[in-house]
């Protein structure tokens, strides 16, 4: 599913142009009405043109067209603010929640985004983590019943996730886009279409980062206190201790998932947090794009920054290839695991050759999935340490 032209209105600031090509403009209100026609489409470069021409001369028309359909950073001198935040990395993706219903919900939750509210709902989640290690009870066998309502309930809080980012975003002034499913190299995730959060200042951008966590946080939170609840004093029987092991189960995953969101090595909340705390609008390509020779003119990188950025992309590719063994042997268990538990399985006496089998596919697998940014990212490591060490025959100084 290819990513269409957007045209996003503000009801009294700048509306925001995000092309194809993945890059966010901010355009005056009366361009951006003489293109809302074309929202949601692919339009041409003469099509591109024609609307332009109504409101700027034809040279300008001209020039607007070429540069968002290449995705220049110039925008002719209307101001790039950021990549799109649409999840583009995504090679797999499906709607669940598309954007006149995620509009909706945004608009009834956007009055708890404020950030006392999200600093409230952080440390409800902290607390309630503490107090998972401090208490403890029997939990139930993990049956079909109490993990369908697990999954059903961590499902729950990664949607909740995702209308934080929503709902913050709405109370800025700016309409959410669609929540879908997709999948991250070889990881499934949902996203949000918050890519007008580039027309914000720094704090807004932050405030869309963080509240998708901190919404998670907070249900994550309460589903482990109810589990300590349900499971106070019982001795690993009866009819509370299945949905007691659920509300845990979900509990602890919502944590896992915020403490994944939060990594900076991959596009999501951590990776756009970061960026927004170092106030740049791609934090891969950040350096690189400087010396691009249709970027806008910066001052050269002193070589420290060069240094640091070409770690960053080594500790990412070395995240990435962890990711190529970690997954499938994590996958692997848990499925052998399964059939031990609701099949005749555990003593099969090819058991072990099964898995070893299983798990070579799914390293290929995922190797397969991660191949073409892990070269990226060394090619990139590679570029940035010969600018450091002063060894590129055109960008040392």
């Amino acid at each position: 599913m290819a990513d269409s032209f957007r045209v996003i209105s503000h009801p009294t600031g700048r509306w925001l142009v995000s092309p194809e090509s993945g890059m966010c403009y901010l355009v005056p209100p009366d361009i951006g009405r003489v293109l809302l026609t074309l929202d949601g489409s692919s339009p041409g470069q003469i099509e591109l043109e024609n609307h332009l021409g109504r409101v700027v001369d034809s040279s300008q028309a001209r020039v607007l067209a070429r540069t968002w359909r290449s995705g220049s950073p110039r925008a002719a001198g209307k101001g790039l603010r950021s990549h799109s935040r649409r999840r583009r990395a995504l090679w797999y993706r499906r709607t669940l929640l598309p954007a006149h219903v995620v509009h909706s919900l945004a608009r009834q939750l956007g009055c708890i985004t404020g950030w006392p509210a999200l600093i409230g709902m952080a440390l409800v989640g902290v607390i309630a983590l503490a107090l998972q290690g401090m208490v403890e009870f029997i939990p139930a066998g993990v049956g079909f019943r109490t993990g369908a309502l697990a999954a059903g309930l961590f499902f729950g809080t990664a949607v909740w996730h995702e209308l934080g980012h929503a709902a913050a975003l709405f109370r800025q002034g700016y309409p959410p886009g669609r929540i879908g499913f997709g999948v991250l190299f070889v990881v499934p995730v949902l996203y949000a279409d918050v890519t007008a959060a580039g027309a914000l200042s720094r704090g807004g951008r932050l405030r869309v980062d963080l509240a998708g966590p901190c919404f998670q946080l907070f249900l994550a939170g309460l589903f482990v206190f109810g589990s300590v609840c349900c499971g106070a004093g019982s001795d690993g029987s009866g009819s509370r201790v299945w949905l007691a092991t659920s509300l845990m189960l979900a509990g602890t995953s919502g944590y896992l998932a915020v403490g994944w969101s939060l990594l900076p090595f991959v596009r999501s909340d951590g990776y756009w947090a970061l960026c927004d705390l170092l106030n740049l609008a791609d934090l891969d390509g950040s350096v690189a794009s400087l010396h691009r020779s249709d970027g806008p003119r910066y001052n050269p990188p002193g070589r420290l920054a060069m240094a640091l950025a070409s770690t960053y992309c080594l500790l990412n590719a070395v995240f990435l290839a962890a990711l190529c063994l970690w997954i499938p042997l994590r996958l692997t268990r848990l499925l052998i695991g399964l059939l031990d538990h609701w099949l005749w399985y555990a003593d099969h006496p090819d058991q072990q050759q099964f898995a070893d089998w299983l798990l070579t596919g799914l390293i290929v697998l995922c190797c397969a999935g991660v191949a073409r940014p892990l070269v990226s990212l060394l090619r990139r490591a590679h570029h940035d340490l010969q600018i450091a060490l002063g060894k590129h025959p055109r960008l040392s100084r």
